[in-house]
């Protein structure tokens, strides 16, 4: 951070104080601004009713540009309380808060109604256990991007910051890749231009502006099923009684843009020249035994390398895929990886098997034993 920069952290916008209407089920979102956003040394931390919260399958957090998140899917009646997010650097303290109440059915009986023949056919329809049919993987994601926020129009002075932002569906797309032009061409992230692409939020920066930076900014979605494209403009006013044009020649100026991009620019990885490791399982996946029947199962592993985009998962049980369910959801992010189970049955019991799958594949197993 620059010496005329330093400052505490501040939040420019405070998270909603009262998240309220909500069903178990539902989704939760947290989210608030905060400056600077080019502090190396700012640290976020989240807390529940005072205490540090955990990640899991059901919650996730994000901060990088001043933008912070927290979302909690599905939400259930035990998720009440204050939610509250500390950030710290060298020069101070900033604190926001929220309160979440979460309405849940107080009729409902848990014990199940049905048969335990009828469980096992509605398992079977659900997919739960056994490999589902092509048609139903699919039905996820069946759809072309679509932009439901776009940029808006900017008008600002040589040396500020411009920051473009804009929110796109599906966000749980793997195929989904985002991309940036500047007056139709390629725009590649520099010392001065950075973008970040999550949870369906998208971000362009571009820091120190110069009137050569003006004109069209277009991001375009894509995915197997479609593009989506969405433009603004930038005007960028020089100083006045300041030479802006360049004391170089074009091919001179050219040639430093080129170094500059190959300094930042991270290489696409062609797979005959790849040479990365296989994946390896830096914790082991642990066994639950004699778990009561009705309880929840929790499943978890770390692996690396963990920013490999070629890399995926896959689950099996005794042998076979596996697939969620109603009961049963995954999470997979930056190496954590982990399966929940709620309302366990006898049937559950077996052998878990996670397979990552890259240049080489590696797999933990962990056993699971259920008693009625």
């Amino acid at each position: 951070m620059a010496e005329g920069k330093r400052q505490g952290p501040v939040f420019v916008v405070q998270m909603t104080p009262n998240v309220v209407h909500l069903r178990e089920g539902d989704s939760a979102r947290f989210e608030a601004r905060l400056e600077p956003t080019d502090d190396p040394k700012l640290k976020v931390d989240w807390f529940y009713n005072g205490r540090p919260m955990m990640t899991g399958s059901r919650f996730r957090m994000f901060s990088d540009f001043g933008f912070i998140l927290l979302e909690i899917s599905p939400v259930q009646v035990d998720d009440c309380g204050q939610y509250s997010c500390r950030a710290t650097n060298d020069y101070g303290v900033a604190v926001t808060a929220a309160t979440m109440k979460v309405t849940g059915d107080k009729n409902v009986v848990e014990d199940s109604q049905v048969s335990k023949g009828t469980i096992d056919k509605l398992a079977r329809l659900e997919g739960y256990g056994y490999e589902r049919e092509d048609s139903h993987h699919e039905e996820e994601i069946t759809k072309p991007p679509q932009f439901l926020t776009t940029p808006s129009d900017l008008t600002l002075p040589e040396g500020s910051l411009a920051r473009f932002e804009c929110r796109v569906v599906p966000t749980n797309d793997p195929s989904l890749t985002i991309e940036w032009y500047h007056n139709q061409q390629v725009l590649s992230v520099g010392s001065r231009i950075k973008t970040i692409s999550n949870f369906g939020c998208i971000i362009l920066t571009v820091d120190d502006l110069f009137q050569r930076d003006a004109g069209v900014y277009t991001c375009k979605a894509r995915n197997k099923h479609g593009v989506a494209s969405t433009s603004c403009k930038l005007i960028v006013f020089g100083r006045q009684g300041v030479d802006v044009e360049p004391q170089i020649s074009s091919a001179a100026t050219n040639t430093l843009r080129k170094l500059e991009e190959s300094l930042y620019r991270k290489e696409e990885i062609v797979p005959d020249q790849e040479q990365a490791d296989p994946p390896v399982f830096i914790t082991q996946l642990q066994d639950n035994l004699n778990v009561p029947e009705g309880d929840r199962v929790h499943l978890e592993c770390r692996v690396e390398p963990r920013t490999d985009p070629t890399m995926r998962i896959d689950w099996f049980f005794n042998g076979r895929p596996f697939n969620t369910g109603s009961r049963v959801t995954t999470m997979n992010e930056f190496g954590y990886i982990a399966l929940d189970m709620n309302c366990v049955y006898a049937r559950d019991s077996g052998v878990y098997l996670s397979c990552y799958q890259q240049l080489g594949y590696c797999y933990d197993q962990s056993q699971a034993v259920v008693f009625g």
